[in-house]
């Protein structure tokens, strides 16, 4: 069976390529503007992308440099840091140390000092004669011989019908 085309039919293909391509003219004539106008904008929007992603890049260049530096600096400090608390630490050593040096000194010191109460007042007394009041009472009533006393004093002031107590204290004494 064969097919038989009418004459037709290739009019009707012509036609159609050319009304298709009078039509795509026609609209490629109209279109021709928007797409250039939508292109200029796409190509503006990408610039301004292009822009953007250029200045954070600069940016974060100068946030890295400002990082590195904050880095180099935060080093230094943790190095002076671990210098100082070292430093400290010593510091505190010797501060114990020098505390406990002192509470034996304080101990010497206060091991040749006496308060004695109870022996009598007289009226005007110095320390000169509370040094020999002090004196004559470890000799005569203590049978204590060639006690050196380096000073002797009243302590508190002066009050009608009571006796003061006499502060002494001791010459140092030689270390063995």
């Amino acid at each position: 069976m064969s097919v038989t085309r009418s004459p037709r039919q290739p009019q009707v293909a012509t036609y159609r390529r050319v009304d298709s391509n009078f039509l795509s003219r026609d609209v490629n004539r109209k279109l021709h503007p928007i797409f250039s106008q939508n292109q200029t904008i796409a190509v503006d929007l990408f610039s301004e992308e292009v822009d953007e992603i250029a200045d954070e890049k600069t940016m974060l260049r100068q946030l890295l440099k400002q990082n590195r530096h904050i880095n180099s600096q935060l080093n230094t400090f943790v190095g002076n840091l671990s210098i100082i608390n070292e430093k400290c630490e010593q510091l505190q050593a010797e501060d114990e140390d020098l505390r406990k040096e002192n509470v034996k000194l304080y101990a010497e010191v206060r091991r040749n000092n006496l308060v004695i109460s109870g022996l009598g007042e007289t009226a005007n007394e110095d320390t000169d004669k509370s040094k020999s009041i002090v004196q004559f009472f470890l000799e005569s009533e203590l049978g204590l011989q060639n006690i050196d006393i380096d000073t002797a004093f009243r302590m508190g002031k002066p009050k009608p019908d009571y006796i003061r107590k006499i502060h002494q204290q001791l010459a140092g004494q030689a270390e063995d």
